[in-house]
């Protein structure tokens, strides 16, 4: 019994392995060779199947993370900001870029993705079903939001959802992350399939990590949410999806994590 258990484990790793780069990020190298992996946003790192990591810098010509191609490209904050390039997102989710000097940006190796314009028109469905047309910013709390030259704030008194560089934001009654966190937060949406992902920042306020930006993320199934933890990361997609337990088992072998989670929930959700 021990052998077929053991055989049927390396036979759904394999089918993972073989059917992981059609859910898995990739980059491109200038050389063009296509290596298939996992982005690590905290690191700023990409790591093959064989944890082979790689940095990020000018021998990568493009990325893909989450769903979109992000490419190499080098812009002053003049030329970004300008009408041509307002279809681009960075990378690290700034939507903007610092005031640097022109010189140490020529430098900087900067990862954006080319969203069509018309996709990336920011917009707000008010309460009353009402359409709000305009740029959306985080304000100085990264959680909150408000439309640049307008007085109206992103408030759910008034607005049921809104369209930041493309994605849709949804408020939402949540588990804390730490006691310092909110309840209740617009979420943004970065997966809409049979179970909905959800990526929410944070500023964290925890001693000597003050100030530093986190991310977070939620899973929701048949309207429930649940904050996705960072540790006995297996177990929680097991008792989530517990006719996929074969499959995550499978995953678990490729040490995929809460960084890893987009990719994650993609291939569980869509394997039969």
């Amino acid at each position: 019994m021990k052998k077929v258990l053991f055989l049927l484990t390396i036979a759904i790793s394999t089918n993972v392995f073989s059917q992981s780069n059609k859910f898995s990020d990739f980059l491109i190298t200038k050389s063009k060779d296509t290596i298939f992996g996992n982005f690590n946003f905290v690191e700023s790192k990409f790591y093959d199947f064989d944890k082979k990591s790689y940095v990020i810098d000018s021998t990568i010509v493009k990325l893909y993370y989450q769903g979109l191609i992000y490419e190499s490209l080098t812009v002053s904050p003049k030329s970004f900001n300008s009408l041509e390039n307002d279809s681009l997102t960075r990378l690290n989710g700034k939507d903007y870029l610092p005031f640097l000097n022109p010189v140490l940006i020529d430098k900087t190796h900067l990862f954006f993705n080319k969203i069509d314009k018309i996709s990336r028109q920011d917009y707000a469905l008010s309460i009353n079903g009402d359409t709000i047309k305009g740029v959306i910013r985080s304000r100085n709390d990264v959680a909150k939001f408000k439309f640049v030259n307008k007085k109206l704030k992103i408030k759910p008194k008034f607005i049921k959802y809104f369209r930041k560089d493309g994605f849709d934001y949804f408020y939402k009654k949540k588990r804390k992350v730490t006691p310092f966190d909110k309840g209740k937060a617009y979420l943004k949406l970065i997966y809409n399939g049979n179970v909905k992902l959800y990526e929410y920042k944070r500023i964290n306020n925890q001693p000597y990590v003050f100030g530093d930006v986190e991310k977070d993320y939620y899973l929701e199934i048949s309207e429930n949410i649940y904050l996705i933890p960072r540790y006995r990361f297996t177990k929680f997609l097991i008792d989530k999806f517990p006719d996929k337990k074969e499959v995550i088992a499978g995953l678990s072998r490729l040490n995929l994590g809460v960084n890893n989670i987009f990719q994650t929930i993609r291939f569980i959700d869509n394997e039969q």
